[in-house]
């Protein structure tokens, strides 16, 4: 092996150590973040909603919508949908998918589950085919209009195969997130205004009713997952984790990154005493 004195300085060295030592740290970053999810995920259980705590957790409960949307097949209410379309015979195809906010409850206890970030596990609801040339209803005409390969795969005229999957309302379902917990208080307060006469009295106008505290509790996207789960089946928390050999970067980033420092530390070496010299 070459001693590092030995090791010539140039340009091109000097340009990947540079980005060894820059590349590094966000790779440490992403191992050090894989290595606690797999851990946290790993651990995870579902909890009754009454006494789970605040932090990634996994609740189970049923939907309740808090606005109204219907699913493009079945036309049922819910919370979300996925539409996939393919092509009769082929692996040409897309999806497109929409989903609102909407209620986790379970009994007495309810939770907000937030719309933005969203991964779906739902079993198949609907399923149609339409036959080349046929009419496709206007509402499956303006979303297939979303996704530029479906917009291609319906100008061809071919057979299509449409699947929907919607989380109606009323269905039992996993959700893996994030819970928030904040109370919320109402202060009881008292209106007065000031008098217009000569006494220059405050005249009482008004009360607020007494002091009420609830609970809010939200499900939002973790540090550790980008997205909030929702399953209506049984749903494995490992499997959510990232791959074991993302893992690594917990201990070649900072390799990687010392390794560049180091070549940068010889190459200043040998310039000072060149100068020296």
């Amino acid at each position: 092996m070459v001693p590092l004195f030995e090791i010539p300085v140039s340009v091109a060295g000097l340009a990947l150590a540079a980005a060894s030592v820059v590349a590094g740290a966000p790779w440490f970053a992403d191992g050090l973040r894989s290595l606690r999810a797999r851990r946290a995920l790993s651990a995870l259980r579902p909890e009754a909603m009454a006494h789970a705590a605040s932090g990634l957790c996994e609740l189970r409960g049923r939907v309740e919508l808090e606005s109204p949307l219907f699913s493009p097949l079945s036309a049922r209410p819910c919370a979300g949908y996925l539409l996939e379309v393919r092509g009769v015979g082929t692996r040409i195809g897309g999806s497109v998918s929409e989903v609102r906010p909407f209620r986790l409850i379970d009994g007495e206890e309810r939770v907000h589950v937030d719309a933005e970030s969203v991964s779906w596990r739902l079993a198949v609801t609907a399923e149609r085919e339409v036959a080349p040339g046929a009419a496709i209803p206007e509402r499956i005409r303006r979303l297939m209009d979303r996704n530029s390969e479906l917009r291609w795969l319906r100008a061809q005229g071919g057979a299509l195969q449409l699947v929907e999957r919607a989380l109606c309302a009323g269905t039992e379902c996993s959700v893996i997130g994030e819970l928030r917990q904040e109370r919320v208080v109402t202060y009881s307060e008292t209106a007065w205004v000031a008098g217009t006469g000569t006494d220059g009295e405050a005249v009482h106008a008004a009360s607020v009713p007494a002091t009420d505290a609830t609970l809010d509790r939200r499900m939002v996207p973790s540090d550790l997952l980008d997205r909030i789960v929702v399953a209506d089946g049984a749903l494995e928390a490992a499997q959510l984790a990232p791959p074991a050999w993302r893992v690594s970067g917990a201990l070649l980033g900072p390799a990687l990154a010392l390794a560049g420092l180091v070549y940068l530390a010889h190459a200043a070496d040998r310039v000072f005493a060149g100068r020296l010299g």
